[in-house]
């Protein structure tokens, strides 16, 4: 449950979607604190979880080698980074 909620930023970043024609997301950002566990839809998410600023980094950065072609889509499949859009959204908001 959340104990305490802020927005820190909102808006439009291009992703693909399931949604039929789905190009893009419009996006609202919080930060949290709350308690309890995590209910991840799994049908939506891959790696919902609860990480440090560390792990976020290191996530980061092998979405990094994955988009500068290091990494092979095979590898990035069996063990990927964070999902691109969050790797922009960490950046702009100085997060990595």
């Amino acid at each position: 449950s959340p104990i305490n909620i802020k927005l820190v930023t909102e808006g439009r970043k291009d992703n693909r979607c399931r949604r039929k024609g789905g190009d893009y997301h419009y996006w609202k950002i919080y930060k949290v604190e709350a308690e309890g566990k995590l209910k991840p839809s799994e049908d939506e998410t891959k790696q919902a979880g609860l990480y440090t600023k560390d792990q976020i980094k290191n996530l980061s950065e092998r979405t990094a080698r994955y988009l500068d072609g290091e990494i092979s889509e095979e590898d990035w499949q069996n063990s990927p980074g964070i999902e691109t859009v969050w790797y922009e959204w960490f950046k702009e908001l100085e997060i990595i």
